[in-house]
């Protein structure tokens, strides 16, 4: 029998001063909107929720966009916490294992 742990995190972001200040003259990729400052929550396929994170959003479509900055520190945290919880995972699997050889 093949044991699998399933862990969902959800963390939030802390932005830096300047992420917060920062304002853009650029336009929706899609219709060619405004983007205004604006905070949202990003959904990881891997399970990993994180809340908070500063984005720019379209006012006409709602397309939301991370500058480089963002999206790097976003990365980082998201590969981390993946690594983390591939860890735990495997931890957790192994301790069900030997609970249920016993």
């Amino acid at each position: 029998m093949r044991v699998r742990a399933k862990i969902e995190v959800e963390l939030a972001y802390r932005a830096s001063e300047g992420e917060l200040e920062k304002t853009t003259s650029l336009r929706c990729y899609f219709c060619g909107g405004r983007l205004r400052r604006t905070r949202t929550t990003y959904y990881s396929p891997l399970g990993i929720i994180v809340r908070d994170v500063p984005a720019f959003e379209c006012e006409q479509c709602g397309e939301v966009y991370f500058d480089a900055e963002t999206s790097r520190k976003l990365d980082a945290l998201v590969k981390n916490t993946a690594k983390i919880m591939e860890e735990e995972e495997d931890r957790l699997a192994a301790a069900f294992r030997s609970y249920e050889q016993a």
